[in-house]
């Protein structure tokens, strides 16, 4: 399972600026474990919402595989080229 967390350890900032730079963090593996873990089961109940069929451990790591391995920040650079 996964340990409860506090408001305060997910906020993002005080501006969209803070909000923006925390995201760039997590997407670039410099998260803090909360807010890597908040991303990560996040990610997982999309994936799972597209592959009811898959295990939400095997969601979790799928997600987990494409935070730490680049893909979801190459997804992301991606999707604002466009």
């Amino acid at each position: 399972g996964f340990t409860p967390v506090s408001a305060q350890e997910l906020t993002g900032g005080e501006t969209i600026a803070d909000a923006a730079q925390t995201f760039l963090s997590i997407l670039n593996n410099q998260g803090t474990d909360v807010q890597n873990n908040v991303v990560l089961t996040n990610a997982a109940f999309a994936i799972k919402t597209f592959n009811p069929k898959k295990s939400f451990g095997d969601c979790f790591y799928e997600a987990e595989s494409s935070l730490m391995g680049g893909k979801a920040l190459r997804s992301f650079q991606k999707l604002i080229k466009k």
